[in-house]
């Protein structure tokens, strides 16, 4: 059965109607088929899902809803593995905040203006300690490029959410109030000018600062000219081999194919490893933040608490702070530099963000680009059409696999998805552009 061609112009209402059908019911249709795919298929829907609510001027909406949905599929995981365990919260974010289809000229140039600099220093680094690709593999990236990650530290704090692109920041406002409502089991709320903040907020916004804001725009946006040194370089590295080379050179060999199958120069790629490994760190660092700043539930502004809730306060946190102290400490002795670098940089980044998000919240509109908006909402036509159909036949077929746990074939086969499937049957007959034959309404 053929389907609409991704290079024929899609009617206006065929783009429309399957929005509506995907929308339907607070986006329930369309993100239970993003559950059903799995791997390379679910990252194209996710993107298709994307392009086709930004011709809608709908990401705000999708956006919303689908943090709150995919948190309470992750909601009876520890608040740590939410953004880690989801299928669909990761994805999302890297999508609208690294594609080139999606980000604003002016958003991807902020993006330079942070990171050109902290590239610089690493491929400095790389130049002035005359590193090898199998360097660079071998090595930890904390111990290479530690200069350069704390650079990248001194520019985030010299930042505000102020200085970020509204749409990054309506994105982190979007998911801290998310997390915040997922944990109280409450309506996500409206922003609000003095707005607390649990530590499972910050820490989630921290990570998502770190590895879909910065450390993507490293896997996608490298410098060229940098990017062609180190691939000249990894070729030569990988030449120096022999046949009979030892096990341990085998593997490492390995890990040089990867790199190079990814495009990921060795410098470009141990930056994105060291700015993830940060993030890894966040989660400890919350647990040493100020009790008051952290308290969940509390619908009270920052600086109400009465003169004796203030004392109580601090002499309670003052009790349960001595321990934790101690045992900081004693864990912090058995660390080595580099271990100690990371929590010293994961405390850094939540500091950051915490303070950032107690701040009375700015006015923060979703904004994308415009650019290639038809052309990558009718690409998106024939993705989700593809996918429905494939998706027919292999529960036809009894062949279908649920890409997460827990999503039944009962569960994707609701009306909602036979009125999709419907749709996609008759889309697959469409062939003439200019013909108005099929109704589409």
């Amino acid at each position: 059965m053929s389907i609409l061609s991704p290079l024929q112009k899609v009617p206006k209402a065929v783009c429309r109607r399957l929005w509506n059908l995907l929308s339907d019911n607070n986006f329930i249709p369309l993100l239970t088929l993003l559950k059903a795919s799995d791997g390379d298929q679910r990252r194209r829907l996710v993107a298709a899902a994307c392009n086709l609510a930004n011709s809608f001027s709908a990401v705000p909406d999708l956006a919303y809803h689908l943090f709150r949905y995919e948190l309470k599929w992750v909601g009876h995981l520890p608040a740590s593995l939410f953004l880690h365990s989801s299928s669909l919260l990761f994805p999302f974010l890297s999508f609208v905040t690294s594609s080139k289809e999606m980000l604003l000229p002016g958003d991807l140039s902020w993006l330079h203006q942070v990171m050109d600099p902290v590239l610089a220093a690493a491929d400095s680094i790389v130049a002035s300690e005359h590193l090898s690709a199998d360097q660079i593999l071998r090595e930890t990236p904390a111990k290479l490029f530690r200069p350069a990650g704390s650079l990248f530290l001194e520019r985030l704090k010299r930042l505000s959410l102020a200085d970020f692109p509204c749409t990054f920041r309506g994105l982190l406002y979007l998911l801290a109030d998310a997390v915040d409502a997922q944990l109280r089991e409450s309506p996500v709320t409206s922003f609000a000018s003095a707005h607390r903040v649990t530590s499972s907020a910050i820490a989630t916004c921290a990570e998502t600062l770190i590895c879909c804001f910065f450390g993507n725009f490293i896997l996608r946006y490298a410098p060229k000219h940098v990017v062609q040194d180190a691939r000249d370089g990894l070729g030569r590295a990988t030449s120096d081999f022999s046949a009979d080379e030892r096990t341990d050179l085998v593997g490492l060999r390995r890990m040089r194919e990867i790199a190079e199958r990814s495009r990921v120069p060795p410098t470009y790629g141990a930056m994105d490893k060291l700015l993830r490994q940060m993030a890894s760190f966040c989660w400890e660092a919350v647990s040493s933040l100020p009790r008051r700043v952290l308290r969940p539930g509390s619908e009270r502004v920052a600086g109400s608490e009465t003169r004796e809730e203030r004392e109580n306060g601090d002499r309670e946190d003052g009790r349960r702070s001595r321990p934790d102290s101690d045992a900081l400490a004693t864990e912090a002795a058995l660390r080595n530099v580099e271990e100690q670098f990371l929590a010293q940089a994961g405390k850094e980044i939540v500091d950051w963000c915490a303070l950032q998000l107690k701040l009375p919240r700015l006015e923060s509109p979703l904004k994308f680009s415009s650019a290639v908006l038809r052309k990558a909402a009718d690409e998106a036509t024939g993705e989700f059409l593809q996918y429905i159909l494939r998706l027919d036949r292999d529960m036809r077929e009894g062949t279908f696999q649920s890409g997460t746990p827990g999503l039944t074939e009962r569960d994707v086969a609701t009306p909602a998805y036979e009125e999709l499937l419907e749709f996609a049957i008759r889309a697959s007959t469409y062939e003439d552009p200019a013909s108005e034959a099929l109704g589409w309404r």
